[in-house]
């Protein structure tokens, strides 16, 4: 069971919420994607979970699809304290950038900033190249 088994009164909070190899992380997966993701998320089943969550966790994470490609996670935006947009490198474009940034200020989002993944280190630049060392990232690319 998932999140939105969850949040569809199927199941109770404590059935979804897994332990991870790392002991203080826990994870909920969306379990089986419902016709209405969006209602679900807005719903007032979703504001309650993250009441409850917050008084238990310290920090609540939410990993959402692209909003470029699905609006699915915009009624999340109303419960959280601040988004982070992740773009990737070479792949995502300024007008995709952009689209993505308009729509969550339209959804009044506190944007703490960017991650760009898939950067390789390169050259040596003025402070001389320190992070080349950092081979394990080869392959990551």
């Amino acid at each position: 069971p998932g999140l939105a088994n969850y949040l569809n009164n199927e199941c109770e909070l404590k059935d979804v919420i897994k332990d991870t190899k790392n002991e203080n992380l826990k994870a909920i997966c969306f379990g089986v994607i419902p016709p209405n993701p969006s209602e679900l998320l807005a719903s007032e089943a979703m504001m309650e979970m993250v009441s409850v969550l917050e008084k238990e966790y310290d920090y609540i994470i939410f990993d959402t699809p692209p909003i470029g490609v699905v609006i699915d996670c915009l009624p999340i935006v109303k419960s959280v304290d601040g988004v982070v947009v992740v773009v990737r490198n070479e792949m995502t474009t300024y007008p995709e950038m952009e689209k993505t940034i308009e729509a969550l200020k339209r959804a009044k989002a506190k944007i703490l900033g960017v991650i760009v993944n898939r950067v390789r280190p390169t050259g040596l630049g003025k402070y001389g190249g320190r992070y080349g060392q950092y081979n394990k990232y080869e392959g990551y690319y």
